[in-house]
């Protein structure tokens, strides 16, 4: 379990706070981070995985601080994707997801037979076997972003913190991905935090939503309670498109429209 506690996360000096007195409990499942720009996904991914210290409160994982916890045990918890894009450096796809299991090697960082397993299974689960021997470089996106996964994976995470990993595959890779990461944390009873764009692929996968509403607030639900209430559109809606909970989907408003075709 992850759990927040009068957690307010943001920046230090004239910049400030993002979110204030987050309070909120997820246990394992697929959890979409949901919010448009500025309302501060990355800063709270960041905050959440020790990245970023906390203007107040904390962050617990199985009762233990992260901002407090050693850098290798907390490495041997957390695993961290972030959206930039991956550039291989000269590394094999098994040398990339073979960094995944550095925080369980010890100081030497020479695997033995359990890790390389790990790595195996890694890449078995995001069925990237396929080019297990090829280059980093030599990837597509698409192909990129699972091995990025893969690693996440081998470290054998409790909690994995995902930022906009999505964001430069076509639709049946976001799918895919989405669906490898579910099934994921179901049947390793993980925690899985993913900041996403992809409001309506989100709202039909994940388990828990987390969405920031641009007021420094943090709404926790299933995606029909959300629904329900309207909060989507709290969220989302403006001058030009509003959620049309009819139809789920967003919807050009009148005005914008012949505004267009003016």
């Amino acid at each position: 379990m992850i759990e927040l506690e009068d957690l307010t996360v943001g920046y230090f000096g004239e910049k400030g706070s993002v979110l204030q007195n987050l309070n909120i409990q997820t246990h394992s499942g697929l959890v979409c981070l949901l919010g448009r720009n500025g309302t501060g996904k990355s800063t709270l991914l960041r905050t959440l995985a020790g990245l970023q210290q906390p203007l107040a409160g904390q962050v617990t994982i199985a009762g233990q601080n992260i901002h407090v916890m050693n850098p290798v045990e907390r490495a041997r918890q957390v695993a961290v994707v972030l959206t930039e894009r991956q550039f291989g450096l000269g590394l094999t796809v098994e040398d990339a997801v073979s960094m995944g299991r550095h925080p369980h090697t010890g100081w030497r960082g020479q695997l033995n037979d359990a890790d390389k397993k790990h790595v195996y299974n890694a890449l078995k689960i995001t069925q990237a076997q396929a080019f297990a021997g090829r280059y980093l470089d030599d990837l597509s996106d698409g192909e990129k972003q699972r091995v990025m996964i893969a690693r996440a994976i081998a470290q054998n995470p409790t909690v994995m913190l995902l930022d906009e990993i999505t964001a430069f595959l076509d639709l049946p890779g976001r799918v895919a991905s989405m669906l490898l990461l579910k099934q994921y944390a179901a049947e390793n009873a993980a925690t899985i935090i993913l900041s996403s764009h992809d409001l309506e692929l989100s709202l039909q996968l994940a388990d828990t939503i987390w969405l920031l509403d641009g007021k420094g607030k943090c709404r926790c639900a299933a995606p029909q309670e959300l629904l329900q209430h309207g909060y989507i559109g709290d969220a989302f809606d403006s001058d030009m498109i509003a959620y049309s909970q009819t139809t789920g989907q967003f919807e050009l408003l009148d005005t914008a429209a012949k505004k267009h075709a003016l």
